[in-house]
């Protein structure tokens, strides 16, 4: 009746490090689930989005500036700085 030796590795499992191991993956697994869901479509909301129309006043519906002049005068875009700086 002596001590019986097995060859039996502790499970994976067991240790801190396996544990942390399965966690990382599965959160990775999560992510680029939900991220290929994203790009998919899949949460997008049901209201929909504001219709601007062709005439409409959203920031940087303004007119275009066609002049290749760099004087800031040309285009009428002289701001308060640059006219205290008086250099407009």
């Amino acid at each position: 009746m002596g001590i019986v030796m097995t060859n039996e590795k502790p499970s994976f499992w067991s240790s801190a490090a396996g544990i942390i191991t399965a966690l990382t993956g599965l959160i990775g697994a999560i992510a680029t689930l939900l991220g290929a869901l994203n790009t998919i479509g899949f949460f997008k909301s049901s209201t929909t989005p504001p219709n601007y129309s062709a005439n409409s006043s959203r920031p940087g519906s303004g007119p275009i500036s066609t002049s290749n002049s760099n004087d800031p005068m040309a285009d009428g875009q002289c701001g308060p700085l640059a006219k205290a700086a008086k250099r407009c």
